[in-house]
């Protein structure tokens, strides 16, 4: 999935899509960041709705979502959301290997 960014028209590859207390956030993965950032649905536009890997239904106390098979079956998002470096390069690597981005994104 790509979105694109309401205040940079950067398109940015999106790996999860959940809600919490009732608003729609997207988890995107720019280039150079090293992480996941969350978004609110209405600071982007999907420019690519379609999903090009295994997707998962995960529910907590704090909500829902539909997130990127690696981030609930390797248990990578709390950490990856919390700046870890080394679940960040697990995360990264299993989407190199998808190629769900480019080799050379870092």
């Amino acid at each position: 999935m790509k979105a694109r960014l309401l205040n940079s028209g950067k398109v940015v590859d999106a790996f999860a899509i959940y809600v919490i207390d009732g608003k729609k956030m997207f988890l995107l993965f720019p280039k150079g960041h090293g992480g996941l950032i969350s978004f609110l649905d209405d600071e982007l536009d999907i420019v690519d709705g379609s999903f090009n890997s295994r997707y998962v239904y995960y529910k907590n106390d704090g909500g829902w979502g539909v997130f990127h098979w690696s981030l609930i079956e390797k248990e990578l998002l709390d950490d990856i959301l919390e700046n870890d470096d080394e679940a960040y390069h697990d995360f990264l690597k299993i989407l190199k290997e998808e190629r769900l981005v480019a080799e050379d994104f870092y």
